[in-house]
């Protein structure tokens, strides 16, 4: 990861600007009578997560509205596939005790006393549900702290489903213990390179839905705190450690490896005895105003992983070598398809 410093002066890049422009007269080479190639100042191109998550998130956009393509989030749904897809890389998810097709066949008498029902496919925590059994029908919502019946849960599910929020299909897993009282665990959310972690979140949502009453601490790959590096969340310095630090970041790094996408958000659990797959998600909603020097070096990290990824498909011939693009209007050799 690059390093975390102070930007560059406002100054310089005035400077820098003011330098372009003149380069933009495109003066031609006396001797040759040709535009001589024009080299970048330093700081006309900063490298940007910020910038690249407004373009990645623009492809996705015309992608979706222009050309009809959902490939792009097809990795982040449904939760079960994804499920499969982890353990096949030895990130084993939470234990899951049933799948309903509607949410008003939730077997609520067969559940354990401390379960999730979650959405098959949904974002933003919509349709997900951390309970403690409290008897008679009545469960305990950690995320709200409230008290519900299974008829008042049910009924938010199909509000939500209705509005095609969230899938009608759910299921329900094990609420897993992190070791840290009757709550729900800590989320790790790993920001990953193409097989290498550049920002690791820990989110803390006890005891609320809303973003604002969230606490958050940030590390670096090698468990630097990094204070606020995300000057949009509230810092909690008393969020406790990792039980295992080392395998959050293998995990993580394990599975942004197998993915040919420059870069993907991993969220994991960390509980006594071992790490448990949460999700994916290659566009993690919201703003990240992030300080200039975690920008910066998230960007550089970015970068650097879409140079990797480019080679690493034309070296497995998914895409042409230069010189093999074909004629013209013809295409060039075919490569298997991208997953």
């Amino acid at each position: 990861m690059g390093r975390m410093s102070t930007p560059p002066a406002a100054d310089d890049v005035r400077a820098a600007a003011a330098e372009s422009a003149v380069m933009r007269e495109e003066t031609p080479d006396p001797a040759t009578g040709l535009i001589p190639a024009i080299h970048p100042p330093r700081y006309v191109y900063l490298p940007s997560f910020q910038w690249r998550m407004h373009a990645m998130r623009n492809e996705i956009r015309i992608g979706r509205l222009v050309h009809r393509s959902y490939e792009s989030v097809s990795l982040v749904v449904p939760k079960l596939a994804a499920y499969r897809w982890a353990a096949s890389l030895d990130v084993k998810p939470p234990r899951v005790f049933g799948v309903f097709d509607q949410v008003d066949e939730i077997a609520w008498d067969a559940l354990p006393d401390r379960a999730v029902v979650k959405a098959d496919r949904g974002a933003a925590s919509r349709g997900v549900y951390p309970l403690l059994r409290r008897g008679d029908g009545w469960w305990l919502e950690l995320h709200s702290g409230q008290t519900k019946t299974e008829r008042a849960i049910v009924a938010e599910l199909a509000a939500h489903t209705s509005s095609k929020r969230i899938s009608r299909r759910v299921f329900v897993e094990d609420l897993v213990d992190d070791g840290h009282g009757d709550q729900v665990p800590y989320d790790w959310k790993l920001y990953c390179f193409y097989g290498r972690v550049g920002l690791i979140m820990q989110r803390d949502t006890r005891n609320s839905r809303l973003g604002k009453d969230f606490t958050f601490r940030y590390f670096d790959r090698d468990w630097t705190d990094l204070g606020q590096a995300n000057t949009g969340s509230t810092i909690d310095r008393e969020l406790p450690p990792p039980w295992h630090p080392g395998d959050l970041v293998a995990c993580a790094e394990r599975i942004s490896a197998a993915v040919p996408r420059p870069f993907l958000r991993v969220d994991l659990y960390d509980v006594p005895g071992r790490v448990v797959f949460g999700e994916i998600t290659i566009n993690p909603g919201g703003d990240h105003y992030l300080r200039p020097d975690v920008d910066r070096a998230l960007g550089e990290l970015w970068d650097d992983a879409a140079a990797r990824l480019t080679r690493d498909l034309t070296r497995a011939g998914r895409l042409p070598l230069a010189g093999d693009v074909g004629e013209p209007g013809q295409p060039g050799p075919a490569g298997p398809d991208l997953p």
